[in-house]
């Protein structure tokens, strides 16, 4: 090795001693930018500068790859807050999976002990618990498996559940809570600190018991039902033009464009039910049967009947807030059944809502445009009016005051949906997040979706008319409904 050579090898270890980024990229791994946020927020727990975080990410984002392969032979090359060696103890769903990361960990430090300035003890290298030359400890489990030994420093909790069998159990479900609270909780030093990293399957998982019931997918620093605070990151696999830690803005972009294209996570989501895609990928799992909603009053269709009568109903946000502007798009057949036809949702301009809304009026000729009345809508009306005028788009207009709260002026739109009367299409882009608020309404954090349905429930309660006579043929639904 040449001097320059020597150099270069002696600064690679210093920056990969300093950096959970560098040392991946000394490992072979690049990481994308969901990577680089979970790797600030591991950092900032190795510092203890927080001591709670969970993290949400979808199936092949590799999280376990820095969670569980990465992170912990880094972090025993740092210095720990309390100033001792390090105890890990790392945990996931199966023991056999815990062991897997555990001799790929164990292998990262036996082989290359020059990178982090330490190696594999010769006294204690089980694969269950070993330990290093600098007096770490490292120790792995299956969730809902006795743990033994000494207390940790941190524990580390990758993918609790399997799959969907284990998610659907309510006794799987009991049996990983109590494993939480009472092995390995009780397992962990009063300074410990604590990272679950899971991809969501079930609204009462882990996570799920251990969040806020009115937590809606947001990240930042949450309060958990029994006081502590936790970091929270949830990243969805495609982002929905809402507020997203990765700062993606407009809906349909991809968690890591590079590995798993825009196309490919669609085409993902029109194979996969509407509720294993949003717990899964979008990390908003929505209750299994519904309170206000039932899942079973959920219908499906394959085409909205010919001669049609389309209806809009809207529910406006003040613009720039964290709130989306909803537009929701009804076709309603000869027997008063609805066909929920389209759904358009914007952080943007008024502007922007007005047109979103002009074009959906103009592709069906609707009927009638609802919109509830107060405030909000009178600063609007001036300006939707000027736009129909400069459009030649024309429809008119109903306001319905809210006189009563959310779900008294949603019972128009529940009886319906309880009567079987109400019908979603089979694929649409919006239909997870559709059917999560509809389930989670009135407890979820967003009903805005909710609300835009509500307006024209109340508005066909007034409807004596009937449905214009059927004509022409039936029109294919999806999110290209009606192609510009």
């Amino acid at each position: 090795m040449t001097s320059d050579e020597a150099i270069q090898t002696v600064l690679a270890r210093r920056r990969a001693r300093r950096s959970l980024a560098a040392y991946a990229m000394e490992r072979g791994f690049w990481p994308a930018r969901h990577h680089l946020l979970l790797i600030d927020a591991l950092e900032r727990l190795a510092r203890g500068e927080t001591n709670r975080l969970m993290v949400f990410q979808g199936p092949g984002t590799a999280k376990s790859t820095y969670t569980s392969k990465l992170f912990p032979a880094w972090l025993m090359g740092q210095k720990s807050p309390h100033g001792m060696p390090w105890d890990v103890l790392a945990c996931s769903h199966t023991a056999t999976l815990a062991e897997d990361f555990s001799r790929e960990v164990r292998g990262a430090v036996r082989d290359r002990p020059h990178l982090l300035g330490y190696g594999l003890s010769e006294e204690l290298s089980s694969v269950g618990h070993w330990a290093t030359t600098k007096g770490d400890h490292y120790r792995c489990a299956g969730v809902q498996q006795a743990i033994a030994g000494k207390r940790g420093d941190l524990g580390l909790i990758d993918d609790p559940v399997p799959g969907r069998e284990q998610a659907d159990s309510e006794t799987e479900r009991r049996k990983t809570w109590a494993w939480y609270r009472d092995d390995f909780r009780q397992r962990l030093k009063p300074t410990a600190a604590i990272a679950l990293v899971m991809t969501r399957w079930h609204e009462d998982d882990l996570a799920g018991r251990i969040l806020p019931k009115d937590w809606n997918g947001e990240s930042g620093r949450i309060q958990a039902r029994d006081g502590e605070w936790w970091e929270v990151i949830a990243i969805k696999s495609l982002s929905d033009g809402g507020p997203d830690p990765l700062g993606r803005t407009e809906p349909d972009q991809s968690v890591w464009p590079e590995w798993m294209p825009n196309e490919w996570l669609i085409q993902a989501r029109a194979s996969m039910s509407a509720r294993s895609w949003s717990a899964m990928h979008q990390q908003q799992p929505s209750p299994e049967g519904g309170d206000f909603f039932r899942r079973e009053w959920l219908g499906r269709y394959g085409a909205i009947p010919a001669g049609c009568r389309y209806f809009l109903g809207s529910d406006w946000a003040t613009p720039g807030g964290e709130d989306a502007s909803v537009h929701t798009l009804v076709a309603v057949d000869a027997s008063n059944r609805l066909y929920l036809a389209d759904l358009w949702t914007g952080h943007g301009t008024t502007a922007e809502g007005i047109d979103a809304a002009l074009d959906m009026i103009a592709r069906t000729k609707a009927a009638c445009w609802i919109n509830e009345k107060g405030p909000l809508w009178r600063m609007i009306d001036g300006q939707a009016q000027a736009r129909m005028r400069e459009r030649n788009v024309f429809c008119p207009v109903e306001t319905y005051a809210r006189t009563h709260d959310k779900t008294v002026v949603a019972r128009a739109i529940q009886g319906r949906f309880s009567q079987g009367m109400v019908m979603l299409p089979e694929e649409a882009p919006w239909l997870a997040g559709l059917e999560n608020q509809l389930l989670r309404f009135p407890a979820g954090g967003h009903d805005d979706m909710v609300d835009a349905l509500a307006m024209i429930g109340l508005h066909l309660e007034h409807v004596v008319a009937p449905p214009r006579v059927a004509l022409g043929t039936t029109i294919t639904p999806g999110w290209d409904l009606f192609p510009s």
